[in-house]
């Protein structure tokens, strides 16, 4: 048991090392509408498509947050959820917290600190690589429902020098025409 906890105090810190979020980000610019690109499995996107999220400011510090996708199974679902992100880091914009609990638990996503980290922006923002410190989340997201491969393959590399195994990105299926 000693040595579990050893080797994950010097691990976890390991992990997160090369986990820098950008520099500044300009939260009325990043508002809107995102299209998921591609992102890591997670429970809450099981079997999504067309995946979407729309940011809102609610106050300087506080932004609403709606995910939306369609389940792929049959016959077709819209999934949604509904949140809030806080900012965490007022210098840079670019840590937030973001909590799609209840407002009387909303406290709790504050003991763990920020788990949506903008880890690079496009200056026009149309594309954004998004993570957390754990390194179990990221997303690829745009403002259009596909990129160029390109522009894919560049944040795929980004993401994969941040330490993060690429290996478990999956494209998320935009198909807006059916």
């Amino acid at each position: 048991m000693r040595l579990f906890l050893y080797l994950s105090l010097i691990i976890l810190p390991l992990q997160c090392m090369g986990l820098e979020a950008v520099d500044h980000v300009d939260l009325n610019r990043y508002l809107g509408k995102w299209y998921e690109i591609a992102r890591f499995d997670s429970w809450f996107e099981k079997n999504c498509k067309n995946v979407t999220a729309v940011y809102t400011l609610i106050d300087n510090n506080k932004i609403g947050v709606v995910n939306t996708c369609v389940i792929d199974l049959e016959p077709y679902k819209v999934k949604q959820a509904k949140g809030r992100a806080t900012v965490v880091d007022h210098k840079t914009n670019a840590k937030l917290s973001v909590s799609f609990l209840p407002r009387f638990l909303s406290w709790f996503d504050t003991v763990f600190g920020p788990n949506y980290w903008i880890l690079k922006l496009e200056k026009d923002y149309s594309v954004a690589l998004v993570g957390d410190k754990s390194m179990d989340y990221l997303w690829i997201l745009s403002r259009n429902p596909s990129i160029s491969k390109t522009t894919y393959d560049s944040y795929v590399s980004t993401a994969k020098d941040m330490g993060f195994d690429i290996k478990k990105l999956h494209k998320t299926v935009q198909s807006w025409n059916e």
